[in-house]
């Protein structure tokens, strides 16, 4: 009877032993809210990410609230006690500015903010614009970059951000609606019409290689990573001379292939292979969405293969694009599900390690899931790292008045 207690005892002190380092793993990682969205003047609903200045300020917009109610790009300044504080920089007004900024901001290298707008603009075709933000003797300047005009012959509805060349100049720009099909265009030094294989409804910024993402389309349509290619026939002048092509890379099968890939293709590099990372909404093993990666080698030849499968408990339904560490490691958020009972997203990390069969496997590790309440919820932007390894993000709900929350995750 003794040696059955003593065995029960010490059951019960590994059991205790385990589930306090394990309860320490959990909670290895930290979430703090920087600032919460009131819905007045200061803006509601962010739907985009953040981007950092070099001096360690937050930037981004929110597609709600503002003066007019058409949106508002922000500012978030640090204070050396741990407060930030929001600075409201420009209010769209609906007008000719246009009104609804979803993409994410890009800074160039004077300080200058580039950015779009779903609506407003030109008063009959209430497509759009880009535009910049520059700052000059402590204020900001805002210029209207292009109006969006719809039809056949443009483009209608910039959901994505737009892409600066390495001189700070636009370089690509993609709209969820009109082109030639209706179904979205493209634009680097002329305009491509999105549509049947090609793709449609392109959801992420085109990156820095020419490569995005169509959430619809493509053979199977369930969407397309597409790279956007520039091109003449100069021996041809009647088919064109030189213009813009859309090149399907990888069409999206649905089912366990993944479907509707969202959020932008985070560049990387490996030998002669071009490595990019993205996400699919839903699709997968269990239809929650997935990671996955695209190889393309020197002679344009590309590679997909499925990293992650989303099944609930660990999040689903990403919507953005993902961020890495120096070590190789990813980080994202998803739009909903996670442990957490409000089922409101989370922050995630995939961590490469060596398989049995010497393949290279991903764990993820869930780092933090949204409730939906004063911490936010419903997570449809992305990551942005700072040096010392912390995550930065925006929530389009949650919070304290349910508008939304600017957010920092420490692992």
């Amino acid at each position: 009877m003794r040696i059955k207690a003593a065995a029960i005892l010490a059951f019960l002190i590994l059991f205790i032993f385990i589930f306090f380092i394990f309860t320490a793993i959990a909670a290895a990682a930290t979430q703090k809210v920087l600032y919460t969205f009131t819905g007045g003047a200061d803006g509601a609903e962010p739907y985009a990410g953040l981007i950092f200045d070099p001096a360690g300020n937050l930037y981004g917009v929110t597609q709600n609230g503002g003066l007019y109610n058409g949106g508002t790009v922000f500012e978030l300044t640090p204070s050396p006690g741990g407060a930030w504080t929001e600075t409201v920089l420009y209010n769209f007004t609906g007008g000719s500015d246009g009104a609804d900024p979803t993409g994410d901001l890009v800074m160039d290298a004077s300080g200058n903010l580039y950015g779009t707008v779903v609506t407003g603009g030109d008063p009959s075709a209430q497509c759009g614009t880009a535009w910049e933000l520059s700052p000059a003797q402590g204020a900001w300047t805002f210029a209207v970059k292009r109006t969006f005009l719809g039809g056949s012959k443009d483009g209608c509805g910039p959901l994505a951000g737009v892409t600066l060349d390495q001189y700070g100049r636009l370089a690509y720009m993609t709209t969820t609606a009109g082109g030639q099909y209706g179904v979205g265009a493209a634009f680097g030094q002329f305009m491509a019409s999105f549509g049947v294989k090609r793709g449609g409804d392109p959801s992420g910024t085109v990156n820095s290689w020419g490569f995005g993402a169509a959430y619809n389309g493509g053979a199977h349509g369930a969407g397309t990573v597409y790279y956007l290619n520039f091109m003449c026939n100069d021996a041809s002048p009647e088919k064109g001379g030189c213009f813009e092509s859309i090149v399907p890379k990888h069409a999206f099968t649905g089912g366990k292939g993944g479907a509707n890939p969202s959020g932008s293709l985070l560049e990387a590099t490996a030998g002669e292979w071009n490595v990019m990372y993205g996400t699919t909404f839903s699709g997968g093993k269990y239809g929650k969405g997935t990671v996955y990666q695209l190889m393309q080698n020197a002679k344009g030849g590309a590679t997909f293969s499925t990293l992650y499968n989303f099944s609930g408990a660990d999040g689903e339904n990403p919507n953005a694009g993902l961020a890495a560490d120096a070590a190789g490691n990813l980080y994202g958020t998803t739009s909903s599900g996670g442990s957490d009972p409000g089922f409101s997203g989370t922050v995630f990390k995939l961590t490469p390690s060596v398989g049995k069969k010497g393949n290279v496997v991903w764990d993820c590790t869930t780092l933090y899931s949204f409730s939906g309440g004063d911490d936010g919820g419903d997570v449809y932007s992305g990551l942005v790292m700072d040096a010392a390894g912390n995550l930065y993000g925006t929530t389009n709900d949650g919070g304290a008045y349910g508008q939304g929350v600017v957010y920092e995750v420490i692992p």
